[in-house]
Order: C-alpha cells, then structure tokens, then sequence
C-alpha cells in the first residue's frame, strides 16, 4: 500500500499546494523521482538535502552526524540484522546519539525540512563495532598495530593496507557479511564464523613474497580472561617442490611485553602455533585450482583454540599473528580469525530436578576428566562434557589440553549441585529525543539448592540465557538492553532466564508507565484583505502571503513544538482570467449565471472573507467532436488495406488511431492517421489470417475530448479460394492451392441465405449455378477452428471443355483414362466421402456400386494438378 502524508487542507476555498512524501511499507523512502501512480515525486526546491553522512561508535553508542543548514531533520535508522526501524523528526541538531541496537551494520536515511518543504531522503550505510568492549579489540585496525612487508621479513613497516574486504589487495580489513563464503575454497568457507559479527583477514590471495602481521596487547585478569580463545580459519597454497621453509604458512606468537621490541617467549611454548601448507596440514581440505596443476588450495575450516593465560594475571602480553606468501612470489597464504578471552571455568549443563548432573569445559581445548581421589587418574572421558548422576557427590578434575601443545594444560574440578534460575532486573527511564529511553539492568543469576537439606546459596554466576519482551511487540536478548519506546503508556516487561539449555527457567514480570511524548504540531489558518495586516501570536505583522513556522525544543524531553501559519493577504485588484468550455458542456456557470457562447464578462465576487475581488472571464465555447461511422466492417484478405468512412456531425478532427485489441494483430495498428476524404484506412499485412478482429478508433480532440468507438473488422478469404468445376459445381480449392488451409468445416451461402445440406467442400447446383447469384463459404479452420466467410464468388458460364484425366462410367465400373498417374476421390453431391483410390498412367477400371444420383469425382495428378468432374449414375 502507498501512503501519503501531507500538512492539513481546509476548505476554505484558497488553494494550497501539497507535497509528499512515498515510502515503502512506511520503512525505506522512496528515492526522488520515482512515479508512483502518475504523482511525480520531486524534491522541494531550495532546500538542500543533507550530505556527508557519517556514523560513529563510542561508549556503546552510536552517533549519526552529518553536514547541512536547514530548519530541521528527519531521520530513519536500522541495524540490518532487524526489521524494526527508528524514526525521528524535526530534529533541529546535525547529528544523533543512539544505544542499545548493537553492534553490525547499520542503515539511514535522513533529510532535510525547510518550512514545510522537504529534501529528497540521503541514504548511508556501515559497519559498527563497539570498540574497547571486547577483552582484545581485534576488530580495531591501525598503522599502530598493523605491519607489511616481505616473506622473509613480515614486519618491515607499519601501515594497515585495507581496501574493503572485497579487494584482494587488502592485507588487514574486516568481514562482516554474515552470507558471504570464500571463494577459493569452492565457496564452502564462511568468512564469519558462526555467533560472531565480523572477523578480520590477514593476507589476500594476491602473490608477490609478501607477509603481513598484527599485533594485540592484552592484559590477563585471570578471573575474567585467563583463557585466550583464538578461532582461525586458514586458506594456504600448496606449490609441489616447495620446501617446508618456502610454504605458504599462518603463525601465531603470544610474548610477555616486557619492553623489548619482540617480548618474551611464553614458557614451554604454550603461546605458539605454526601451519605450513602440506607439512603439518594432513587433514585439511582441499581444492584443485583449474589451470594450475602444480598448486592445490588447502583450507581450513574455522577452529578454536584455547590458551590458558592464567599464570600470567596482571601481565601485559603481545598476541601476534603472521601470515605468509610462498617464498618463490609465485603462491598465496591468508588466514581469517577472531579473538576471545573467557574465565576459564567449568559450567554446569544440568539444572533442577535432573536425574543427571552434567558438566563442561571452556572451549577450545582437548580434555581428560578422572575421580579427584582415583591414585591412578584413571580417564573417564576426553569430551568437553561430562555427565553424572545427581546423587554423586564425587569430586572430578578435568584437564584442559592445549590442541597445538599438549606440554600445557590446567586442573578444574567439579561437584555437582542441583542449579536453578533466578530472574531479576531493575531500570530507569530518561526522555531523549523524544522518546522513552529505557535502561534495564539484568540482576539475574543461579542459585545452588541442596536436595537434602533444601538450603539455598546465592551465587554470583550468570544466567545463561536472556530473552526481554519490551510490550510492544519487540524482544531481545542482551543481557542489559536499552530500549526505545517511540510512545508513551502502560507496557508489561517479561524477562525469562535459563540455564542448561533453557532446561530451568524463570520468568520476571514487572510494568512500565511511560510518559506521553511526541512532536507537537499545529497549525493556524488566516486570510486579510488587500491592505489589512495580520498580526500572529508574536505580534509580527504579516502583510504578505505565505506559510510561517516557529519551531521550539522542550529541553528536557527533547520534542519539539512546530507552529505554522498559513497566511494568505487577498488582492482586491481585478483578475482577468481566460476559461474555455465545449458545447456538450453548456451551459457555461460563473458566480450563479449561465452563457452559452464565446463571450467577454465581468463580475465581482465576495468570498467568506469580505474580500472583493472583480473578475474578467474570457470565454472561448469549442465545438465538441461528433462523428459516426460502421462499427461492423468486412473485407477480403486479398484486399491492400481496410476503408471505413465516416461523417463529421461536428467539431474538427485532428487526427485518428486505431488500437487492435489483439496483440496478434498489431500489425495493423495505425498511429497518427490524418483525416482525409473522409475514411480511415488499414492496411491490411501480407498473408493475415481471415478471421474477426476486434479494434478500437479514436479520433483525437484537442479542445473538447478524444471520441473513442469499438469496430469489427471481419477478414474474409478471397474469392480465388473458391473455383467453377462447371456451370452446376463450386468447389474449396484444397491446401496446394488455397494458401496452405486445412478446413474442418464448410457451410455454403447463396446471396446470403444458407444452403441447407450443403455443407462439403463442393456444392452441385443441380439446375445449374445461377450466374447473377452471389456465392459464399463459411470455412471452419482445422487447426485453431476460426470461421470466417469467403468474399462472394459470382460464376460465370463456360462452353464445354474436355478435362484430363477423363473419367467415364459404364457396367458398374468407373473407367479412367489419365497419361500420368494420379489419385482418385469419389464424392456424393451432398459433400460424403465415397471412396479413394490411386491409379496409374493408362487407362483403370474402378468398381462402382453406389446408388442413383450425381457423383463429384477429384483428380490429382502426379504433379499436383488437380481437377473435379462431375458423372450421372443411372440403375
């Protein structure tokens, strides 16, 4: 559905101009120009539309700004991940703050407000990340942190080379298109890993002996991030006579920062990882490039690796990744990857009532879980998880293994309690920007219940799953969103916790009652006559037309208020005015009296104002187009071109079309025509199927109308397909000599009146054709079963003349003399089939037993010649 907005329209018999504004859905404007249902959507002029649009993240906000001089704004705004789009309007600064949408990729549209003009809709979209949010800022891409340089020295300068992550001359840039694959691995690799917003690219797949490198700083705090996570996708060139040294290859270093330019190497090498295309890559996958025999792609799939950092808690660490070229400049490495950090904690799986109790490991890791007190650590299980009975009350210690160095691991043991949800938040609402700005803080956690004793302990432990439901039909699942309610009133929040899978859940409901706040508009209508001064609600004089606005910001609730007077000072001057009318339409009304020809008049009106205003009206009377013609035209489709006169009763012509309904007849459409000699003429296209065709003429009326009428135009067959056997007999020239017809059905017609019976392809006129009579044949198309009529055939009288093959009848026998071969058909005069049969040169003898009467026999000779006769059989 299309929507229109508009500022009110009074009828107050002033005109006013209304300019709108199309969006789709009421989501996406439109962009200018767009015709939607003949209203042309143009920007207003003077008033520039906004530019240099720009979108900016700090503090986990996000700032919209951009560049203009007008009264006010509009602006629109959305995360791509969501369908629900914001809006604001008549805002009065160049920029705007929001939260609580997250982080992706962000869509707007602003424009400008001048008065009640409006600029076209500027659209801008980008990518946001929170920066300083995460444990390690991977997404944040610097010259600082950033090196290029050679296989054999990566690091030789800093400087971030990013093009757009489309680019293959990218060597550090981000991607954050969730549906995009690599296309180097047969598009099976997503260039995001699942749960994340973007990754980063280190690398491209351009060759040149090139490296490239990154380096993070990190702090361990060991409570909260005392285990690295590194998910890492690698794509490396696999050249056959390379050496391990020249590979193509993906590192990563982690070293205490201890003030030197390359830091200290962790113990026991638990902070590297090396992968060299075809040496340590057994079990990747792999693609064959065509073209290059001598290189395969090897590509691995997205994979965590955990690092424990715990006994490093309060140190600065430097985490370094490195990606390589071939050494022979003639092969690719590149390496997509994330970084993560968590507490390094088992969590529980299972949660109230369970008959099982279920544990597991932080990810990234391999794992080996065995009895605390078991003197021999027999291994229970190396999967993440483990499951128990609830009743045990064992202590296990679970092992977590470093995947690229198993030399470095740590101890987590687990007891298992029964656990539940407990839901809770508190909130508190600011007025920003005229909205309800809502921050709800989650208080949510677990708690412990012993099944013995039913004692319950308070833990500092997160739920594990958050879902808001804000009452307006939007949901969320952050853990402390911030939500914009667009209006004001009563809604109910519902926050639903769980743990172990949503297994246990627990649900908080509470009511918001939300202030009323919205943009104020009104608008004020007055008129004065010619000399009378307005004054407005400031006291300003308006001595001139036009729409005036004011427009003040409620500083603490941010909305505004819009106050427009729309003036209009009357001119007492006279007006001369020029109208036209047509005949059809008299008699001409102005100000109650009525004319009825082309005239000059004066007279003075009086609106609901006082104003006088006297008129000069110049009257021009047109005479309305009259004209008739046959609606129900024939002619033969032999025929050049289709004449049908007409008659102008009045009015004048300036030209005429005619429009056939059928596009397969457009052929014969006819544009422009200029009347002449009162006709229209067709022309009628070579080898046009005979047929009925439906089409419709207008005459063209510059001054009162267009005069539109439906004709039929029958095409009939030409009289040629009809031939004279003899002064008795009409036949329907078959297929070889009519055209290329095939008929299913034939009617014949003499002087329009139908011939009863006589419905072959022959008629036998046993008195003789009569020569002044007008002969016609409905046929009836095999192949799309079309009738139509053939023009009339009038027969003539011929002398007698001897046809070949001959044909004569004696003993019951037809007797047929031909000096080719031919094919033979025996027809009854009512048009029935009585037999077929071939013949060769010479003379034949063909059985007949057939009744009295008169027979039509047709000939066909070997080279098509084909002739009818006609023979008596007398018992």
């Amino acid at each position: 559905m299309w929507n229109a907005t508009s500022d009110t329209i009074e009828s107050d018999g002033t005109p006013h101009n209304l300019v709108f504004v199309w969006v789709n859905d009421m989501t996406t404007p439109l962009s200018p120009g767009a015709c939607i249902d003949n209203i042309n959507i143009v920007p207003a002029e003077g008033c520039a539309k906004p530019s240099d649009i720009s979108i900016a993240a700090q503090d986990e906000k996000v700032t919209i700004a951009w560049k203009g001089n007008a009264d006010s704004y509009d602006i629109r705004y959305r995360i791509i991940t969501s369908d629900e789009w914001h809006e604001q309007n008549g805002l009065t600064s160049n920029s705007v703050t929001v939260d609580g949408m997250g982080e992706g990729v962000y869509d707007v549209y602003v424009r400008a407000n001048c008065g009640t003009e409006h600029s076209v809709w500027v659209s801008h979209s980008q990518f946001v990340f929170y920066a300083g949010t995460r444990c390690i800022d991977f997404l944040d891409l610097n010259d600082s942190n950033c090196y290029i340089g050679t296989f054999e020295q990566p690091k030789q300068r800093h400087l971030a080379v990013d093009s757009g992550y489309r680019s293959m001359y990218s060597r550090h840039t981000i991607h954050y298109n969730q549906n995009e694959y690599d296309p180097r691995t047969d598009y099976r690799l997503k260039t995001v890993p699942e749960g994340e917003i973007a990754s980063v690219r280190l690398g491209n797949w351009n060759w040149g002996h090139q490296g490239e490198a990154i380096r993070y700083k990190y702090h361990v705090d060991a409570t909260t991030s005392a285990i690295l996570l590194l998910q890492y996708a690698v794509v490396l060139e696999n050249p056959d006579g390379h050496g391990v040294d020249e590979q193509p290859r993906f590192t990563l270093n982690i070293v205490e920062d201890d003030g030197t330019p390359e830091g200290k190497p962790i113990e026991k090498g638990c902070g590297e990882a090396d992968f060299f295309a075809g040496f340590n890559t057994e079990d990747w996958n792999v693609v064959q490039p065509q073209g290059d025999a001598d290189a395969k792609v090897l590509w691995k799939d997205w994979t965590t690796v955990g690092i424990n950092l715990a006994d490093y808690d309060g140190k600065d660490l430097i985490i370094e990744l490195t990606t390589y070229d071939c050494g022979q400049q003639t092969h690719y490495g590149y390496a997509y990857f994330t970084l993560n950090c968590s507490g390094g904690q088992l969590t529980g799986l299972s949660c109230g009532e369970d008959q099982k109790s279920g544990f597991q490991a932080p990810e990234g890791f391999n794992y080996r879980w065995y009895l605390k007190d078991d003197p021999t650590k027999e291994t229970i299980t190396t999967e993440r998880t483990m499951e128990i009975d609830a009743s045990d009350t064992r202590t296990y210690v679970c092992e977590v293994i470093q995947p690229t160095n198993p030399d470095c691991f740590y101890t987590l043991e687990a007891v298992a309690t029964p656990r539940w949800p407990l839901s809770g938040a508190v909130y508190q609402i600011k007025a920003e920007d005229c909205t309800n700005r809502v921050e709800f803080t989650n208080t949510s956690s677990i708690i412990l219940v012993d099944p013995a004793t039913g004692d319950t302990t308070y833990t500092d432990e997160q739920c594990e799953s958050t879902l808001w439901d804000f009452g307006d039909g939007t949901q969320s699942a952050e853990t402390s969103p911030v939500h914009i309610y667009e209006k004001g009133g009563q809604y109910t929040v519902t926050l639903t916790s769980g743990i172990a899978g949503d297994k246990c859940q627990d649900t908080w409901q509470f009511t918001l009652d939300l202030p009323k706040l919205e943009t104020q508009r009104d608008t004020t209508h007055a008129v004065s006559c010619y000399g009378v001064p307005y004054k407005d609600e400031n006291g300003t004089l308006r001595y001139t037309t036009g729409v005036y606005s004011d427009t003040i910001t409620d500083e603490t609730t941010g909305c505004i208020h819009i106050h427009t007077l729309d003036f209009v000072m009357y001119d007492k001057n006279t007006r001369e005015i020029s109208d036209t009318a047509c005949t059809d339409d008299l008699p001409y009304v102005f100000n109650g009296k009525e004319y009825n020809e082309s005239c000059t008049f004066t007279d003075t009106l009086k609106d609901s104002h006082g104003c006088d205003s006297i008129v000069t009206v110049n009257l021009l009377v047109n005479t309305s187009l009259d004209i008739s013609f046959d609606t129900d035209i024939w002619a033969c489709a032999d025929d050049s071109a289709v004449l049908i006169a007409y008659e102008v009763q009045s009015g004048i012509a300036s030209s005429y079309s005619v429009t056939f309904t059928d596009n397969d007849a457009s052929a014969m459409n006819v544009e422009n025509g200029k009347p002449e000699d009162e006709h229209i003429e067709i022309g009628l296209p070579e080898g046009i199927l005979p047929g009925t065709y439906a089409a419709d003429i207008t005459f063209d009326n510059a001054d009162c109308g267009d005069a539109t009428s439906r004709v039929q135009i029958h095409i009939n067959y030409p009289d040629s397909i009809v031939v004279q056997r003899w002064n008795d007999v009409l036949g329907v020239r078959n297929s070889g000599y009519n055209g290329g017809y095939e008929f299913a059905a034939f009617q014949w017609y003499k002087d329009g009146q139908k011939l009863e019976g006589e419905n072959g392809p022959n008629l036998y006129e046993e008195d003789g054709l009569d020569q002044g009579a007008q002969y016609t044949v409905l046929l009836t198309r095999a192949d799309d079963g079309v009738e139509a009529y053939t023009c009339a055939f009038i027969p003539e009288t011929f002398a007698d003349i001897e046809d070949k093959p001959t044909v004569t009848f004696h003993s019951g026998t037809v007797s047929v003399k031909s000096e080719t071969g031919c094919s033979l058909r025996v027809w009854s005069a009512a048009g029935v089939l009585m037999g077929e049969y071939t013949v060769g040169a010479g003379t034949a003898e063909i059985p007949m037993s057939a009744p009295a009467g008169v027979y039509i026999i047709e000939t066909v000779t070997n080279d098509g010649t084909r002739e009818i006769q006609k023979i008596i059989i007398n018992n």
